[in-house]
């Protein structure tokens, strides 16, 4: 065995006994494991390939090959006559008419008196003036009766019939004046929009009045431009 002096005395250059044997050493111990292989660089990282645009969405149409709905829903009612439409329209007509005729039969007494006058006192060399409040007041009632007439019209015609689709003449007669799309009243400012239309039918030879005879949707031109037509109340075709 090898005491402490040997150890003590060991000199420089001698082989450390506490030192691990070599590889390939005589030594009598074993070998080492092999030294690792130096690592392998690792390849340059490639870059990733761009992704795909993805596809527009799909333009969904009428689900399950269904036509598109049309209006209206339910089985229109018969189109209204030409003759009834004259019927409704004389009604709606008669109040204004009736106001209208009260005030021009106020005016036209009075006027004639304002010549009368007038023409006296050309002959006589004299002007006179008699006659002018009797002829002021009478063309101020005739045109306050033609304004309640006018108050009337829009009543009938544009708020009344805007609601509920029937003017006093269209109730009386049994007709309804309804949007052609939707089937329901059109409004007042439409069935305002509409009256007013109605010049249009009056402008080429009040040819546009006569349309409902051979139209197929028994529209005047008005209608066709408010896109309305008139049916009869009550029945179903």
């Amino acid at each position: 065995m090898t005491s402490q002096d040997d150890w003590t005395s060991a000199r420089p250059g001698d082989p450390d006994p506490f030192a691990p044997p070599q590889a390939g050493s005589q030594g009598g111990g074993q070998a080492g494991p092999p030294p690792y292989p130096p690592a392998q660089p690792y390849p340059p990282a490639q870059p990733y390939p761009a992704a795909p645009p993805y596809p527009s969405a799909p333009v969904y149409g009428t689900p399950y090959g269904y036509p598109p709905a049309t209006y209206p829903f339910v089985p229109l009612p018969p189109l209204a006559t030409w003759p009834y439409r004259v019927a409704a329209f004389l009604v709606d007509q008669a109040v204004p008419g009736l106001l209208s005729l009260v005030g021009l039969a106020i005016w036209l007494p009075g006027y004639i008196a304002f010549v009368r006058t007038m023409a006296a006192s050309a002959e006589q060399g004299r002007a006179t003036m008699q006659a002018v409040p009797i002829f002021g007041t009478a063309y101020l009632v005739m045109t306050l009766l033609s304004l309640a007439g006018l108050a009337f019209s829009i009543w009938n015609r544009a708020f009344r019939q805007g609601r509920t689709g029937q003017s006093l003449g269209k109730q009386l007669v049994g007709l309804r004046l309804l949007n052609e799309q939707t089937m329901a009243p059109m409004g007042a400012g439409m069935a305002f929009v509409r009256d007013l239309a109605h010049y249009v039918d009056g402008a080429a030879m009040y040819v546009g009045y006569l349309w409902p005879l051979w139209d197929p949707k028994r529209q005047t031109f008005a209608d066709k431009m408010c896109r309305t037509v008139v049916v009869m109340e009550g029945r179903r075709g």
